[in-house]
């Protein structure tokens, strides 16, 4: 749950570094000189998470099997500070040392001392490993001592982000690749309540020329055997909106724009703006994506979507010769599970 916390704390803080009124979309005017996207949306909460719970695993099997057979403060120091880089960060971020642990003590001084003794105890059988479980012997003894709720395949809450391939079927039939990410919460043993925001990039456009597509959705979903079967099917239909961008930047315009600005020239009075050397034409219109795949659960905390066909109706017109009134999606992604563990 601690993690939850982090990644709740995480979206909230990157959307509003990103867009909110005191991001630099809002005071530092960013997205006038660059493309906006929501790749700080997905990549600071997403890949974050992820780099939290490696850093969970290298502690675990790593850094602490090391802390059971040796008191030598400096090895100590190095594998805690580079095997967990975050979270010795965090720890000067709090005016702490880079290698404290609140699980753990330090690593000199009379810590030291109380160290070579726990770890020689250890060593010569006549106590348990000192800071906590690394051998599977022992792993299964905390497991018999302490009793654990049995595992849930029914995760309250998931969160997934994932691989999207679209085709479009109408027009020039373009192409287009990107990701999305997407929650659902559990009200049933046999339904959801899905909500995503997913993105792609048109492939194969000319140079300095660029489409992409923004959609945007709810619904429900049945999940009929996810209570029972590792390996289970799923059906659902979202409502929501897709915009659809194109814009053509005109490079030789942008350079002698930023050529004459740097020079002092007074016919460019500000630093241009994307709006000054491009084009850019939008559509935003109703969506509608139905479709089903298949999950496998690979873990208490994890599952894999192995495979997610969708076919995506969106009421909009087409935008620079690309139609997204009609296309095919195709996913594939990780589930991260909470709730059930």
């Amino acid at each position: 749950m601690s993690r939850v916390r982090a990644l709740a704390f995480a979206a909230i803080a990157s959307t509003q570094w990103t867009l909110g009124p005191m991001s630099e979309a809002s005071l530092g005017a960013e997205a006038l000189h660059s493309s906006p996207g929501f790749i700080d949306l997905v990549n600071t909460p997403g890949l974050g998470i992820m780099e939290m719970m490696g850093e969970d695993i290298l502690d675990r099997y790593v850094i602490i099997p090391l802390e059971n057979h040796t008191a030598n403060p400096w090895l100590i120091l190095a594998t805690r500070t580079l095997g967990n880089p975050a979270r010795s960060f965090a720890n000067l971020m709090a005016f702490k040392q880079g290698w404290h642990r609140e699980n753990r003590p330090g690593v000199f001084g009379e810590n030291h001392a109380m160290r070579k003794e726990l770890v020689r105890e250890y060593k010569e059988g006549k106590t348990g490993a000192p800071f906590g479980p690394h051998t599977a012997v022992e792993r299964e003894k905390m497991n018999k001592a302490v009793e654990r709720p049995p595992s849930s395949l029914l995760a309250p809450v998931e969160l997934e982000a994932y691989f999207l391939y679209t085709g479009f079927l109408q027009g020039n039939k373009s192409t287009c690749l990107g990701g999305g990410g997407q929650g659902a919460a559990r009200i049933s043993s046999s339904w959801q309540i899905v909500s995503e925001v997913n993105g792609c990039m048109t492939i194969n456009t000319p140079y300095a020329q660029s489409g992409d597509s923004l959609t945007f959705g709810a619904g429900p979903r049945w999940t009929p055997r996810a209570a029972e079967h590792r390996v289970s099917p799923f059906a659902q239909l979202l409502f929501g909106g897709q915009r659809i961008t194109y814009e053509i930047v005109d490079p030789v315009k942008k350079n002698d724009l930023i050529t004459a600005y740097t020079n002092g020239d007074s016919s460019v009075p500000h630093y241009p703006k994307r709006s000054d050397y491009s084009v850019q034409y939008q559509a935003l219109g109703f969506n509608m994506t139905m479709g089903g795949g298949i999950d496998v659960v690979l873990g208490r905390p994890l599952a894999w979507r192995l495979l997610e066909v969708d076919y995506s109706h969106s009421w909009l017109p087409p935008v620079h010769g690309i139609n997204a009134s009609q296309g095919m999606q195709v996913r594939t992604g990780l589930v991260l599970l909470l709730g059930n563990w």
